[in-house]
């Protein structure tokens, strides 16, 4: 399954259960069809009762189709509800503290020199896209992260413009440059969205997961197209023996 059917899967588990709910409420026949169905046969049957009836032809019965339905105490349907505004809660109040710790990452980095960007060759060529990306340096983090939604910004590690090579720091750029053009931002933020909301679906978590997978795999693919495979995996090892993993 590629990315574009991920992010469809995704928008579809969110919308359709809204739709669905906002049709009953603005035309509650349609869920009462089957139940309203029985009771008009039963009328139309008594009303053709008086008339002659044919001995070679009999009337047919019609039955609405049996549907299955699952009732719940009131108490019972009270108390999951209560527990899935609470967990939502609890995600959406946790994702908000995460976005305004962004907020607060952007605020504070400051832009990498001019002179060591003059050494970042396949950054100065890359082609940025529609949207202006400034790339920043910052010491309070231990990767580097593209943060994007309606400012988009490459923060990457004090300590790694101190220990990496500029032509890796160059290639680690590419990747989280390549996030931004392919607005994983957005996405990601939905994904957050979907997984506050139904946190309790084990189909969005595997969603989710999937995404974040093939979202790291797209990105080396477009670093690859500028470097060989080789030294692109020697930097990668570098970062991991470089950053402070908790």
């Amino acid at each position: 399954m590629c990315s574009s059917d991920l992010v469809a899967a995704l928008v579809a588990s969110l919308v359709l259960p809204v739709a669905t709910a906002a049709i009953a409420t603005v035309h509650p026949a349609y869920a009462s069809v089957a139940t309203l169905a029985p009771a008009k046969v039963q009328r139309w049957t008594l009303a053709k009762s008086s008339e002659p009836v044919s001995h070679t032809q009999a009337p047919a019965a019609i039955t609405a189709p049996p549907r299955a339905s699952i009732a719940l105490p009131r108490s019972i349907a009270f108390a999951i509800v209560v527990v899935w505004v609470l967990g939502a809660l609890f995600v959406l109040v946790r994702l908000i503290v995460s976005l305004l710790h962004l907020e607060r990452l952007k605020k504070d980095a400051l832009p990498v020199a001019v002179e060591y960007r003059s050494q970042l060759v396949r950054w100065t060529a890359a082609t940025k896209g529609s949207r202006t990306v400034r790339l920043c340096r910052s010491s309070e983090i231990a990767i580097p992260i593209a943060v994007g939604l309606f400012d988009a910004m490459i923060l990457i590690p004090e300590r790694f413009l101190e220990e990496l090579e500029p032509p890796d720091v160059d290639r680690i750029v590419l990747h989280e440059l390549a996030h931004l053009r392919r607005a994983d931002d957005w996405i990601n933020a939905v994904e957050r969205i979907a997984s506050a909301l139904l946190f309790f679906n084990p189909g969005i978590a595997w969603l989710v997961a999937q995404l974040d997978l093939e979202r790291e795999v797209a990105c080396d693919d477009l670093v690859l197209q500028q470097n060989d495979s080789l030294p692109y995996a020697n930097c990668l090892a570098k970062v991991v023996e470089t950053a402070a993993w908790p």
